[in-house]
């Protein structure tokens, strides 16, 4: 009786077949479902996706936060009638923190922050006479440490720093010597605990960050500044404005528009 003897030749044979089928079978899985209006998004023009951690999705549009809980599709929209409504519909971003919390940034200014748990969206805004609220509407970066306590980059106020057991904040300014300057584009805790914030044109700050948690009602921070000396705009772009200034040409600053607002102001170049 002839025996069967293994060959090189046998499982290579069975190799390349198996690596054929997961070909084909990946070939067949790669379709995309397109999901749009049609099946319960608000808008086709998507903002920014998250995940948060109970595995639901979240679409930011131009028209409103969209949640799919893998079922439906559910809208929220700012309602002028409803104070617990998310603050505007155009979702610039979306940031979960460790305590579940969805913190949101729209059109509509300010701060929205999103419990789960009661399914509602709680506003923060810039408030007259106030030195805990919001320092600035126009929100450009959120971070949260190690440490546990959550950072807010304004476009004009400084930095924040959001104490959540009075649901207040505490500001570092450039005008009160802490921060190089007000428009903040980034925030980064080093290895070093200590706390980088960066600034649109005015360099960097830096600051040692205490271990404790977020229990501490105030945290002074001491700053140390680093920067350059050259100059803002480059010899380039200062001549073209001259020289379209002393042609009588028209120069707008063109600013970010808020809920169907539209803004310009006048642009003027001062000497130096």
């Amino acid at each position: 009786m002839r025996s069967l003897k293994p060959t090189r030749f046998f499982p290579l044979l069975i190799l390349l077949l198996y690596v054929s089928s997961l070909a084909l079978y990946g070939a067949e899985q790669r379709k995309f479902e397109r999901v749009d209006y049609r099946k319960g998004l608000s808008q086709n023009h998507i903002t920014v996706i998250h995940q948060d951690k109970r595995g639901f999705m979240w679409f930011g549009t131009s028209d409103g936060l969209v949640c799919y809980d893998g079922y439906d599709f559910i809208p929220f929209r700012y309602d002028p009638r409803d104070s617990t409504s998310i603050s505007g519909n155009y979702i610039f971003s979306i940031f979960e923190d460790s305590f579940d919390k969805m913190w949101i940034r729209t059109s509509g200014g300010g701060l929205n922050c999103y419990d789960p748990d009661t399914q509602a969206f709680r506003r923060f805004y810039k408030r007259k006479q106030s030195d805990n609220s919001l320092s600035d509407n126009e929100i450009t970066v959120l971070y949260e440490d190690r440490q546990k306590r959550l950072w807010i980059g304004t476009k004009g106020g400084g930095l924040n720093r959001f104490q959540r057991s009075e649901r207040t904040f505490q500001t570092y300014r450039a005008r009160s010597g802490e921060l190089s300057g007000d428009l903040v584009s980034a925030i980064l805790q080093d290895s070093k605990n200590r706390l980088w914030v960066g600034t649109s044109g005015d360099g960097i700050s830096r600051a040692i960050l205490p271990d404790s948690l977020t229990s501490e009602k105030e945290l002074p921070l001491k700053f140390r500044q680093y920067g350059s000396s050259r100059e803002a705009y480059l010899p380039q772009l200062s001549a073209r404005i001259n020289s379209l200034l002393s042609e009588n040409k028209p120069i707008v600053s063109q600013l970010h528009p808020g809920n169907n607002i539209s803004e310009r102001i006048l642009f003027k170049i001062a000497e130096p």
